[in-house]
């Protein structure tokens, strides 16, 4: 990782350069810059004084903990910054022999008491993209099925973890500098396999927690979500790239200009019955895309790349599951405790 090893309690003055950059949820992320290694992440704060904010960041860290995917944005350290008293410099941010304020624990005292993911930093989304006719301009329909294909198998193994993401827009589908595609904001998400309570405080009132375009109808009318609303969701987002490159590109109305067999599918993504919707999976070979490899083309990771990325990254997710795993039993006495 960039500035921790996973699970690690460290101080946020080991970044430099914060700016807030989004709100994911309630949520704000960070932009920084370690100090040491200049290396630039993503952090997404949650407040550490509310139990409610304790019981999302445990379930995002442990859901992102379990998807190692090269079109999923991977978690690459958690952390907590510790809230301490304010007669004097705070503990974890103290750089100095002095109690003056420096810059150093300015800084932590604005992000103390306080849990992040760390994440790498990626600059665009699909929501960026869409708004630039320059971009999508410059890509060929075999680029934006290569896309489509990412997503869909991002989705499908999301889907084979029993997680449902609940909050695919395209704002929350990052974009790198070669165009790869990474599903991000695992906010909302949940496993239908917790108990019953837990399961319907995560699956009603949809409307009010998303308020987005992309929710299946289902959950419009208060209905739990399932994996089809997440297939629904990611039917529109593509039908949407789709109509914006050939209006862009060819200059016609969706469908025209795309081979006559997408649109079909499209609409079979957001059927109104949740029940007659495909698995992400079988979509996949409706495209006539493999469901088991990633090409080189048009993307950054070709077969090397990924794995010498699974190699260098697997070991730590172990390291993190180790670590969330121990936090959900451990129970700390302090008030400062991160799962109490």
């Amino acid at each position: 990782t960039a500035a921790a090893e996973l699970g690690d309690v460290m101080s946020i003055s080991a970044f430099e350069h914060l700016q807030k950059i989004s709100e994911c949820g309630n949520h704000p992320v960070f932009r920084a810059v370690d100090r040491e290694t200049q290396v630039v992440s993503a952090l997404k704060k949650f407040q550490l004084a509310s139990p409610g904010e304790r019981i999302r960041f445990r379930r995002e860290a442990h859901i992102l903990s379990s998807l190692s995917h090269p079109s999923i944005v991977p978690l690459q350290a958690i952390f907590e910054v510790l809230l301490e008293k304010r007669t004097r410099t705070p503990k974890r941010a103290r750089r100095t022999r002095s109690n003056m304020p420096t810059p150093h624990n300015t800084l932590a005292q604005d992000h103390e008491g306080a849990l992040y993911l760390q994440m790498p930093f990626i600059a665009s989304n699909l929501q960026q993209w869409l708004q630039a006719g320059d971009a999508i301009a410059q890509v060929t329909w075999d680029a934006l099925k290569d896309l489509m294909h990412r997503l869909l198998l991002a989705l499908s193994f999301i889907h084979s973890k029993n997680v449902i993401h609940r909050d695919l827009k395209p704002s929350n589908i990052l974009l790198d500098d070669d165009g790869n595609p990474y599903i991000s904001d695992f906010d909302h998400s949940f496993d239908p396999s917790l108990s019953a309570n837990t399961v319907a405080t995560h699956t009603h009132g949809a409307t009010r927690v998303f308020g987005n375009s992309y929710l299946a109808p289902e959950l419009l009318r208060g209905m739990p979500a399932s994996m089809a609303s997440d297939v629904f969701a990611l039917g529109k987002i593509l039908q949407e790239t789709c109509a914006a490159w050939v209006l862009t590109v060819k200059g016609t109305a969706y469908p025209q200009g795309l081979p006559e067999d997408v649109a079909p599918i499209f609409a079979r993504m957001q059927d109104g019955d949740a029940s007659s919707r495909p698995d992400a999976l079988s979509l996949v070979s409706a495209f006539g895309l493999s469901t088991t490899l990633f090409g080189a083309r048009h993307m950054a990771y070709g077969s090397q790349e990924a794995a010498e990325r699974k190699e260098s990254t697997s070991g730590g997710r172990a390291c993190l599951c180790v670590a969330l795993f121990a936090f959900c039993l451990t129970k700390r006495t302090k008030s400062t405790s991160l799962f109490v």
